[in-house]
């Protein structure tokens, strides 16, 4: 599963993250609906947050492209010897790979 780091309010991270004024949702509670495996909450080291979000969409659709769900389906086959198991692995990595490969890109603040 791929996840685009997130800072929890009171935690190290977001007390961090805070302080070196990197954070793009401060506002808390109002603002946690950003707080989202796929939108950027923080600002990134050495890139904007668009690249990273456009790098970690670009990372979901070539791990879960065809021939990787078809591996990864015949490869359980081998190791369980169970087609039904084989068979699970395959939907659900297909189903997987769709859904968080169409997850659109969204818009995070503009940070000057």
């Amino acid at each position: 599963m791929i996840n685009i780091l997130n800072a929890c309010p009171g935690t190290d991270l977001w007390e961090r993250l805070l302080l070196q004024e990197r954070l793009l949702y401060s506002d808390w509670p109002d603002e946690y609906s950003f707080l989202t495996q796929d939108n950027v909450s923080i600002l990134p080291a050495g890139m904007s947050p668009l690249e990273l979000q456009t790098g970690a969409k670009t990372l979901i659709a070539e791990l879960t492209g065809r021939r990787q769900v078809l591996w990864r389906a015949l490869r359980t086959l081998r190791s369980t010897g169970d087609p039904v198991a084989g068979l699970v692995a395959l939907v659900w990595n297909y189903r997987s790979g769709r859904a968080l490969g169409s997850y659109p890109l969204q818009d995070v603040r503009t940070v000057v």
